[in-house]
């Protein structure tokens, strides 16, 4: 499996939390961090303020999936008394998909699952609990899963459905455009580790950085240079 598990949260390097990750060729046999993502560093603090002096605590979730993998990444959002907002890279992890033949839908379904077990993860260790948590995916499908109230499903979904709804409420659930939703990084290759260090999947998405007034000028101003992914 091309993944890498936490293995000291507060860790100023990590060697683990990288997602399906710059080359399957560069994976080492042993399943050791190679030997560049040692030099991968993550500031200790999520967020530049205290969580005990912040006005609000959210925790966001984003998960997507691809035909080779399936991701969920988390971040921790803050706000000060002053109104200045603050995201931090909390834990990420991807997957390597099944190798049996799976629809897109239900590999979105799986990376669902993941990130709500991530977001179980965090709640765990977290010493303060978040004020709001939020869950976004780029499958309209699985949103419609989740808010179903009268079909019946086949039980591989009707499973996933069920362990999503034991640990969060459909109306948590949002719809999140692929371009905007950092989890997409996980779900493929990256060409380097400095174009991780860089990514949105450590430094978190812009629409929980900027002020939600700003959000569909900037929207529409990164599809008219088509400054966005497509998969």
């Amino acid at each position: 499996m091309a993944e890498f598990c936490i293995e000291e949260w507060a860790s100023a390097t990590v060697v683990g939390m990288i997602p399906y990750l710059v080359s399957e060729r560069k994976i080492r046999q042993d399943g050791r961090t190679p030997s560049a993502l040692e030099d991968l560093h993550i500031p200790r603090m999520f967020t530049q303020i205290s969580l005990s002096c912040s006005h609000m605590r959210e925790i966001h979730v984003f998960s997507d999936a691809s035909e080779k993998a399936i991701s969920a990444v988390v971040y921790l959002r803050t706000i000060s008394n002053s109104g200045d907002v603050h995201v931090g890279f909390v834990i990420g992890k991807s997957k390597i998909a099944p190798l049996h033949t799976t629809t897109i839908p239900r590999l979105e379904l799986c990376a669902a699952v993941l990130g709500n077990e991530l977001a179980q993860t965090v709640f765990k260790h977290l010493d303060i609990e978040p004020d709001a948590a939020t869950y976004y995916t780029n499958s309209k499908v699985v949103l419609g899963y989740l808010n179903n109230q009268t079909r019946r499903f086949y039980n591989y979904v009707s499973n996933r459905v069920g362990v999503i709804h034991r640990c969060s409420k459909p109306l948590q659930w949002k719809y999140v455009p692929t371009a905007q939703n950092p989890a997409d990084i996980g779900t493929r290759c990256l060409t380097s580790v400095e174009e991780l260090a860089e990514s949105v999947w450590l430094r978190g998405p812009l629409l929980l950085i900027v002020k939600m007034k700003f959000l569909p000028f900037l929207w529409s101003l990164l599809k008219k240079t088509r400054m966005f992914v497509r998969k």
